[in-house]
C-alpha cells in the first residue's frame, strides 16, 4: 500500500512538472498546503494546465519567429563587398604576374582593352558587374579566358587575377585571401561605389 501511494505521488509530481513547469512547482506545493481537500488542488492544477500549455506554445512560436529573423540578420552580416578588403596585396601581385604573362596581349598592359577585348577596369567594366557576386565574374574568367585556351588557368591563378583586377580598380586590399572556391565568392558583392557606413 505504501509503495502504491509513493508511485501515485511520483506520477503526480511528474505530471505537475510537465504541465506547470519546474519553476512553478513551489507554487503547486503551496497550493496543496493551503487547499486541504484533494478536489481544490486538482481544480487549481487543471486551471494552471489550461493557461500554461498554450502560453508555452506561444513562447515556442515566438522563439522560432525571432530565431528566423536572427538567422537572416546573421546572413546579412556575413555578406561582404569588394570594399571590405577581400584580397591580400601579395595575392594581387601574383595576379599581376599572371596577367602580364597570359592576359595583357589581348586586354592591354593597363587593362584598358585592345580592339575586341574589353577593358577590365573603369566604369563600363564595373558597371556590367555592379550588384553581382564575385563568383559570377570568377566563373566567367575561369571558363572563357584566356581566349586562346579557355579554362587553362587554375582556380588559384584565376583568384589571383581577380585580386589584381580589384587592386587596379582601386578596391582596398585586406588580410583575407580571395578564396578560389565559388561558395566563398558568393558572399562578396561587386559594388562600383563604396557603400555608406552602417
Amino acid at each position: 500500500m505504501a509503495g502504491t501511494k509513493r508511485a501515485a505521488e511520483s506520477r503526480e509530481r511528474l505530471t505537475e512538472a510537465f504541465y506547470v513547469g519546474p519553476a512553478d512547482l513551489s507554487a503547486v506545493a503551496s497550493a496543496k498546503a493551503e487547499a486541504g481537500p484533494r478536489e481544490k488542488v486538482t481544480g487549481r492544477l487543471e486551471s494552471r494546465r489550461i493557461t500554461t500549455v498554450p502560453s508555452r506554445l506561444v513562447a515556442a512560436a515566438l522563439l522560432v519567429f525571432v530565431g528566423s529573423g536572427f538567422s537572416r540578420t546573421f546572413e546579412a552580416a556575413q555578406q561582404l563587398t569588394v570594399w571590405d578588403g577581400v584580397y591580400t596585396r601579395e595575392q594581387s601581385e601574383r595576379g599581376e604576374k599572371t596577367y602580364a604573362d597570359r592576359c595583357a596581349k589581348c586586354h592591354g598592359d593597363a587593362l584598358q582593352g585592345i580592339e575586341a577585348a574589353p577593358a577590365l577596369v573603369g566604369p563600363s567594366f564595373y558597371g556590367n558587374w555592379d550588384g553581382e557576386t564575385l563568383d559570377k565574374l570568377f566563373e566567367r574568367m575561369r571558363t572563357s579566358m584566356p581566349q586562346d585556351r579557355p579554362g587553362a588557368l587554375t582556380r588559384t591563378e584565376n583568384a589571383d587575377l581577380l585580386a589584381y583586377l580589384l587592386r587596379v580598380g582601386a578596391f582596398p586590399s585586406g588580410k583575407m585571401t580571395l578564396d578560389a572556391q565559388g561558395a566563398a565568392l558568393t558572399r562578396v558583392r561587386v559594388l562600383m561605389y563604396r557603400p555608406d557606413p552602417k
